[in-house]
């Protein structure tokens, strides 16, 4: 017996929304449900023994999601007739994964199983139309719904439910026209703003590069008379260091060990005789057991440029005798002794008692005489030009051993110029903090424009609307009348 066909009534009963179900919109729209008239098709994925990286005669392109981003690397397989293909004008929807409701256009190839095409009636509905729905929330808010607890990505009957809005065709063409307007000026304004990130860091490096190099203080140098020479400096640090102890009687004057700078009262000498070095603990089994003092202690990752990351501190055991030995202390500088060799934070004393392992150098200062922030300022310079990547053990990890980290030549500018690069320096990177600060709230005020403009479009805000024209239900009934034949 044959299936009993459906009237056009019962048809439009299922496939439109009701008034009270759906948002406000212009009298001459109506909301439909996705599959109603609409349709998806998956792909199909071939064993990656067929693949090829360069065309061949047999073969066909096979469109992946990450062809979208890059041509880089395109895959060809055999063609077959079982294969689901594309054009370059239909619309697909990334299924999997990161990438679920992306909406994609422009190759055309075979398509593999991460990707479906969208089939609709293009008598009733624009390509353009369609492509910008599939972007805002009618679409993409059920759609992530869906995909929080289908692992294995949609399927048509998923998308049963999902309530689209459908204007007239003049309409639909008008909006499709006037959103990419005006997404267009969004898009060129991100383009003209998106140059400041790299500005702002190429700003910083050479504020930092002329700091280390004493040209952001010259016109300071100019006017200051009663400066003490960086060589006085120097001496007073090592007079200080022999009484304590620290370091060996020197025989030789300042003046005859030292390297004078080429600013005139500038030093050079040792970061090793300036600061204080330490390797912090081996991490071990003895780390952990009785007779120890569980604290917590900082590793590689925890050091970042100028910061201290403190969000998965960890701890160990230390013997009470190695406390004073491993603890930090307000002004030291941590240094990465591999990973990104080199790469200083000042510890600020956030958490208190706090140690550090074996993968760090602690660097303490005198910091009556040696400002932290000088050194720090130099080991960024150092970095921004190299200098560390040739000072690394050649090993498959790369290490910056604590000899090799003694005999860095470093400048020495006079204490009062120290204090004066730092006010200076702290000045201006905050001058390019706000302005970063500023660019992230434009590019989000952008982002935020976008939305809003596909929120508008979809419930018929724009003024583009033409309440004289026929009202959408007619272009429903001509869709589904093909249904009832």
């Amino acid at each position: 017996m044959n299936k009993q066909k459906r009237t056009i009534e019962e048809l439009l009963e299922e496939a439109l929304v009701t008034v009270e179900e759906h948002s406000e919109v212009p009298e001459n729209w109506i909301y439909f449900y996705f599959t109603s008239i609409l349709d998806i098709s998956g792909g199909t994925q071939p064993p990656k023994s067929q693949f090829i990286s360069e065309p061949k005669e047999g073969y066909i392109r096979l469109v992946q999601i990450r062809d979208f981003a890059s041509n880089d690397y395109p895959t060809y397989i055999p063609f077959k007739k079982n294969l689901r293909v594309i054009e370059e004008d239909d619309i697909l929807i990334a299924r999997y994964g990161a990438s679920v409701g992306r909406i994609l256009t422009g190759l055309s190839g075979a398509y593999n199983v991460a990707l479906a095409k969208v089939t609709y009636p293009k008598n009733i509905i624009d390509r353009k139309y369609l492509f910008w729905l599939l972007h805002t929330e009618h679409f993409q808010s059920p759609l992530r719904a869906i995909s929080r607890s289908a692992q294995a990505g949609f399927n048509k009957n998923d998308l049963s439910y999902f309530k689209m809005p459908l204007p007239p065709l003049k309409e639909q063409k008008r909006i499709a026209e006037k959103v990419e307007r005006l997404l267009g000026k969004i898009e060129e304004a991100k383009r003209l703003i998106n140059y400041i990130p790299e500005l702002s860091e190429n700003f910083k490096k050479k504020i930092i590069s002329a700091a280390c190099e004493g040209d952001l203080t010259r016109d300071w140098r100019e006017g200051q008379l009663d400066v003490e020479d960086a060589m006085k400096l120097l001496e007073k640090l090592f007079n200080k260091q022999e009484a304590n102890g620290k370091v060996k009687k020197r025989n030789n004057s300042v003046e005859q060990e030292k390297v004078l700078h080429h600013i005139e009262n500038w030093a050079i000498t040792k970061i090793g005789l300036i600061c204080e070095m330490q390797l912090g603990k081996m991490l071990s089994r003895k780390a952990y057991g009785e007779n120890l003092i569980m604290l917590p202690y900082l590793r590689n990752a925890n050091v970042q440029w100028g910061k201290v990351e403190l969000s998965d501190v960890l701890e160990m055991g230390f013997k009470e005798e190695e406390i004073e030995k491993y603890s930090l202390k307000k002004g030291d500088l941590l240094v990465c002794e591999g990973g990104v060799v080199g790469r200083t934070a000042i510890w600020n004393e956030e958490i208190t008692p706090c140690m550090y392992q074996k993968a760090l150098h602690r660097l303490r200062c005198d910091k009556d005489l040696i400002l932290p922030e000088w050194v720090y300022y130099f080991m960024l310079d150092s970095h921004n030009k190299g200098e560390f990547e040739k000072l690394t053990s050649q090993t498959t990890i790369r290490h910056l051993t604590q000899e090799k980290l003694k005999e860095v030549n470093i400048p020495v500018p006079p204490l009062k110029e120290q204090i004066e690069i730092v006010r200076r320096v702290e000045r201006y990177i905050s001058i390019v903090d706000e302005l970063e600060i500023k660019y992230r709230e434009i590019f989000n005020e952008l982002l935020q424009a976008e939305k809003s403009i596909l929120q508008k479009a979809f419930r018929g805000e724009l003024e583009t609307n033409d309440p004289s024209e026929d009202n959408a239900i007619e272009l429903l009934k001509e869709v589904l009348q093909e249904q009832v034949k």
